[in-house]
């Protein structure tokens, strides 16, 4: 903890929140608004739409690899795995969180 003792007070509870496994609270600006919920449900199908989009045409991708570097589907297959893998562990940096200290 001694690492957060000069940060704010919104970094050290989200660093608590995420530490302890647990959603911190929504913004208070947005939460007041009648359509939060469907803010919810907008962003979670919007995601939902980017990724199965992402990995469909990884998965179209897939044969035309085939045919350029002469090897089987087993062969290429882990392209899409790796792509997906790549993807999920960029995606939660990328995305505004901010940069929390490691440890306890």
């Amino acid at each position: 903890m001694s690492k957060l003792v000069n940060c704010p007070a919104w970094k050290i509870r989200l660093h608590r929140a995420f530490r302890d496994g647990y959603e911190p609270a929504p913004a208070e600006f947005i939460a007041r608004q009648p359509y939060y919920p469907w803010v919810v449900v907008g962003t979670t199908c919007g995601a939902a739409f980017i990724g199965q989009l992402d990995a469909s045409i990884v998965q179209l991708m897939l044969p035309t690899l085939e045919h350029e570097f002469l090897a089987r589907l087993s062969e290429v297959s882990w392209v899409a795995i790796a792509h997906q893998l790549a993807f999920a562990s960029i995606s939660r940096s990328s995305h505004g969180f901010p940069r929390l200290p490691v440890g306890s």
